[in-house]
């Protein structure tokens, strides 16, 4: 056998060798290729599922938080009205009575200075002015009891601790406004009523603060946020 016919024939099987080797390495990256592909199908579809599943899952939470926090944010946003009238009703009382010696006069109901001196011939005038002031505690009362009670079901420790202030609060404006009027009828009779109106008023502000941080809780909680969570 010639040289030239061994060559070809060596030539050949090394071309045929080659476009074997290269086509197993193509195929080889191909495989591969489609193993990442579908691997990366399946984790896709693997994340998707689990988006789902949270999904449904915090859908189904916030209809079991529904139930008892709607009802807890009703009896709050019913206590807003009477907060805000005896607030209101209370400053156009005092303001008459606002001591001389201050130098607000009769400003704004912002005013930091709300003590009054009543004398005591018109301490009964006073006494009946103050009727329309307490005739909506009676509504805080009520608002008050019902978030109490509530705020055993609330399920959440950082609502539970808001609604604890709300209700607290509440009963330190109450407390104060009672014995603001034993002092003021039980007093000699030919003596002025002086009386720092200051800190009734400063509680229907954190009264109203109070609530609205209990309300901004349920509505994060109402949004999906877990139970528990700062």
């Amino acid at each position: 056998m010639s040289d030239i016919v061994l060559g070809t024939i060596i030539g050949g099987a090394i071309a045929v060798v080659g476009s074997a080797v290269v086509a197993l390495i193509h195929g080889y990256y191909s495989l591969k290729g489609k193993r990442e592909e579908n691997l990366l199908r399946e984790q896709e579809q693997s994340t998707q599922i689990r988006h789902e599943k949270n999904t449904e899952l915090i859908r189904r939470i916030i209809e079991v938080r529904k139930r008892y926090l709607e009802p807890v944010s009703e009896h709050l946003n019913r206590m807003q009205t009477p907060v805000s009238d005896f607030r209101h009703k209370l400053l156009i009382v005092i303001v008459k009575y606002r001591h001389e010696g201050s130098e607000i006069g009769e400003q704004s109901e912002t005013s930091e200075n709300n003590k009054v001196r009543v004398e005591a011939a018109k301490k009964p005038e006073f006494i009946e002015k103050l009727k329309s002031v307490g005739s909506v505690l009676s509504g805080i009362e009520s608002s008050q009891k019902r978030i109490e009670e509530e705020s055993l079901m609330a399920g959440d420790v950082k609502l539970t601790k808001l609604l604890a202030a709300v209700v607290i609060n509440t009963y330190y404006l109450r407390r104060d406004y009672y014995d603001m009027k034993a002092d003021l009828k039980g007093g000699k009779k030919d003596k002025d009523f002086m009386y720092d109106f200051q800190r009734i008023v400063d509680l229907t502000s954190d009264i109203r603060v109070s609530m609205a941080h209990a309300n901004g809780r349920i509505a994060s909680l109402l949004g999906g946020v877990d139970a528990g969570d700062e």
